[in-house]
């Protein structure tokens, strides 16, 4: 793995985590930075739901077990789909 995505990717579950724990409330952040976090996170979520669309119709070939790639996509994003288009 490019050690550049797996930089990456970390970042990406450090970001999930905080989002996790704003959400539920046991760590806030104050005003501001709570909503625009809570924004963020939705909107990443979404972005997310999009790119698994993307890899179930054009890439799902290319994957040896597409439900686990799909479920890493939903957590990665693009830092997981990158590496299987250029298989």
């Amino acid at each position: 793995m490019n050690p550049i995505f797996q930089t990456l990717k970390i970042g990406t579950v450090l970001f999930w985590i905080l989002f996790g724990i704003n959400v539920s409330g046991f760590f806030l952040l104050g005003q501001p930075i709570d909503s625009l976090l809570r924004l963020v996170g939705v909107g990443i979520f979404t972005v997310h739901l999009f790119e698994i669309a993307y890899f179930w119709f054009t890439l799902k070939h290319k994957s040896a077990y597409p439900l686990s790639d799909a479920l890493q996509i939903l957590v990665f994003g693009v830092f997981h789909l990158i590496p299987i288009k250029n298989r």
